[in-house]
Order: C-alpha cells, then sequence, then structure tokens
C-alpha cells in the first residue's frame, strides 16, 4: 500500500506506509462491506521494495482480516506470480505495465499461472500519446502536403463523447416560454392539461 501521495507502483520513489496504517485501512474496507457496503476488497501491497517475506506478512495478514482478493505490486515473473498465489492461497490479482518491472504476459498466460484477474493500465496511457503524437504530426504535415486524414467519422465522435444522448435529451426537455414542447404524461394526462390516452 503506497503513502499518500499521486505515483505508480512501476515508477522511482516509492514508499509504503507502516503494517499498522495498512492492516487499519483494509481493516475499515472489511468492516464497511461485512455491514452491508456492497463492494469487493482488492488489498494492495508495493511492500514488496522491503523484500517478498515483508510482502508474504502483509497479504497474509490482510486475507486474515478477510479481504476479498490481494494485489502484490510489482511481482517480476512467472516463478514469484505462482509462488504468491500458492503461499497467500487467496484470488490474487495481476498489474501488466508494458516495460515495467512485471514481465508481460498474456490474460490467458496469467489464469494458467492462478492468477484472477489483470489490469493493463499502461496499455490505454501509451495509446492516447501515440495517438496524440501522430494526431500532431499529421497536422504538421499538412502545411506541405494537404488536408490531413480523417481519423474518425464525425458521427463515431460524436457517439463516442456523448454528444447524441446530450442531443435527445435536448429535444426531450425541449420548452416553450410556458411549458414543456413535449410534455410529461401522469396518468393518461399531460403537464399542459392535455390526454394523452388517444380518447
Amino acid at each position: 500500500m503506497l503513502t499518500l501521495k499521486s505515483g505508480c507502483g512501476h515508477t522511482k520513489g516509492k514508499s509504503v506506509v507502516s503494517r499498522g496504517e495498512a492492516f487499519a485501512r483494509i481493516q475499515a474496507a472489511v468492516d464497511a462491506r461485512n455491514n452491508g457496503l456492497d463492494i469487493f476488497v482488492l488489498a494492495r501491497t508495493d511492500s514488496l521494495i522491503h523484500g517478498w517475506d515483508e510482502a508474504m506478512a502483509r497479504a497474509k495478514e490482510f486475507k486474515r482480516i478477510g479481504v476479498d482478493a490481494v494485489f502484490i505490486e510489482a511481482l517480476p515473473d512467472r516463478e514469484s506470480m505462482i509462488r504468491a498465489v500458492k503461499e497467500i492461497d487467496l484470488p490474487t490479482f495481476a498489474n501488466i505495465i508494458e516495460g515495467g518491472l512485471t514481465e508481460n504476459l498474456s490474460a490467458k498466460d496469467l489464469a494458467e499461472l492462478g492468477m484472477c484477474a489483470v489490469a493493463y493500465p499502461w496499455r490505454l496511457v501509451a495509446a492516447r500519446v501515440k495517438g496524440i503524437r501522430e494526431a500532431l504530426e499529421s497536422l504538421k504535415e499538412s502545411m506541405t502536403v494537404g488536408a490531413p486524414s480523417t481519423i474518425l467519422g464525425y458521427s463515431e465522435v460524436c457517439e463516442a463523447v456523448g454528444f447524441n444522448k446530450y442531443w435527445e435529451g435536448e429535444e426531450r426537455y425541449k420548452f416553450q416560454e410556458d411549458n414543456l414542447v413535449h410534455p410529461v404524461a401522469t396518468n393518461g394526462v399531460a403537464t399542459n392539461g392535455v390526454t394523452t390516452n388517444g380518447a
């Protein structure tokens, strides 16, 4: 469990909270779940920076407290994943950062190693960076080559960013000076007093 600062478990300068603080945070989450809050408690620890024994001690205490799954950040390879799954004996989560500290494995491979789920958080970040670079390069080229090519059609972009739903709502709640253009019917009578049951 990282100290409270912005960062990623695969970047430099990591530090972790004390065991006591980590256990208190996890106990609070488990208590909330046990008291009716509909949550899945995934307990993360970055304590592998202090060695295998420290990471296992924290993970096993998380299990004793009653978490649903554990996440040991930056397990380096297949062997360490197999070992962690066996020692903790609880659903174990994987995190793959392409080019980071953990071997780049497929979801299929990870499942076969016993991991319960996996995140690839770096992938969308990398895709965004690549897309922005390519888009900017095409704009630069348009100064000498011609108009940049279309990346996505106008309708696709509108759908993706939610414009279509916004426009539907705008039409639904269009209004005149004294009423809605499309009044909401209640018990067969619109809010403007007009019967809407077809009679």
